[in-house]
């Protein structure tokens, strides 16, 4: 167990588990992912958590931030009703777009930074994430596409005088120039 405080209230938040067969897992003591590695266990966080204290953000802050992005119905807009991110995974996958694309066009993990395109800002009800549909539709995946690094590995990074391909870097700055341009 391991005590935080949140709020002003102390939590006692149980970082281990013990299975029917014995076997011990951990979760992460600031956001209750199960991790494995041994470095993370025996500092009870995961990466990704223990990186953002490191940086200065705290549980008020970060909860103080997801409040801020939390809304009490589904928002729409001149596309209609938001959709799930879950189900933009999904198009993205079925589009062979990587998932890493969107993450990048939401403004990173949880959303720290600004958003690449402003359709893409998502808010929360309840637990679910939830963006304009626009991001779902053609000219939404036309963005994903073009601030993809590699979509699914084809294309090369550098440009190629022989090829005459740009990179994909070139490409972002292509697609973040057109869209504030929209």
């Amino acid at each position: 167990m391991t005590e935080k405080t949140v709020a002003s209230k102390t939590v006692e938040i149980q970082t281990t588990v013990t299975l029917p067969d014995g076997t011990v897992k951990y979760k992460c003591q600031y956001c209750g992912k199960w991790i494995t590695k041994d470095d993370n266990i025996e500092q009870e966080s995961g990466d990704y958590c223990r990186h953002l204290r490191e940086n200065g953000l705290d549980t008020p802050e970060l909860m103080g931030i997801r409040r801020d992005k939390t809304v009490t119905e589904v928002p729409s807009d001149e596309f209609g009703e938001f959709m799930k991110t879950a189900n933009l995974h999904r198009v993205c996958v079925k589009n062979e777009i990587p998932v890493s694309a969107m993450v990048r066009a939401f403004g990173g993990d949880r959303g720290l930074s600004q958003p690449l395109h402003p359709k893409f800002q998502y808010v929360y009800v309840g637990r679910a994430r939830y963006v304009s549909s626009w991001c779902g539709t053609a000219e939404g995946l036309n963005f994903l596409r073009s601030v993809a690094r590699t979509p699914l590995g084809t294309v090369p990074l550098k440009d190629t005088p022989k090829t005459g391909k740009k990179s994909a870097k070139s490409t972002i700055k292509n697609a973040m120039a057109e869209a504030v341009t929209e």
